[in-house]
């Protein structure tokens, strides 16, 4: 890690199979001023990967993290994020995929672009914001104490494309009612509905 990037450089902590989308936003980031420290970019011909990731994790001021299904299956992230936490870095999340948010960051706020995998101007230049460690727009940041469910994130995906969640819901719920009247048909139960 460059001395100069030692006190105020942001760790990006990611999956490799996110890595299109991180580097989109390391650049966007960078554009507004934020000194960033990514395996991509850091590590070149010959360096010693977990030594470089060491220092980098112990010069930085901040972990930005990226969630998605794969980043919180993978071992690499989970051993960046506890390095991190074990060195009371400040912790900022980007949820960039929906996933279940690891227990550590439970009470974390984090920025959602998991609606488009987009990041709009106004959640950069508050992520941005976030990472100089200036205040940022609370509106902007969620809860990651509210539990993920698959009900939740079933909503969330109709809203994206267009239908109310109730609608939507509805649709589930005929659809659940004429499963189970299906399989009462062909176990020969009884089955009534009522409205």
């Amino acid at each position: 890690v460059p001395s100069s990037q030692a006190d105020n450089s942001t760790f990006i902590c990611y999956s490799r199979r996110d890595a299109p989308f991180v580097t989109g936003l390391a650049a966007r980031l960078e554009e507004r001023g934020c000194p960033l420290w990514m395996d991509q970019r850091n590590l070149g011909p010959g360096d010693d990967w977990d030594r470089a990731i060491d220092a980098a994790l112990a010069g930085c001021a901040s972990l930005l993290i990226v969630l998605s299904p794969d980043a919180v299956r993978s071992g690499e992230v989970h051993g960046e994020l506890r390095s991190a936490l074990n060195q009371k870095k400040r912790i900022v999340p980007v949820l960039y995929r929906p996933c279940e948010i690891p227990r550590q960051l439970l009470s974390t706020q984090y920025l959602d672009a998991s609606d488009t995998g987009q990041m709009t101007e106004a959640l950069l230049d508050d992520l941005a914001r976030a990472l100089r460690g200036e205040a940022a727009r609370g509106t902007l940041w969620k809860d990651a104490r509210q539990a993920w469910s698959p009900l939740a994130f079933l909503g969330a995906r109709l809203k994206t494309i267009g239908a109310s969640t109730v609608g939507g819901l509805a649709v589930l719920g005929v659809t659940g009612l004429l499963a189970e009247a299906s399989y009462a048909r062909l176990l020969q139960i009884p089955f009534s509905v009522s409205a």
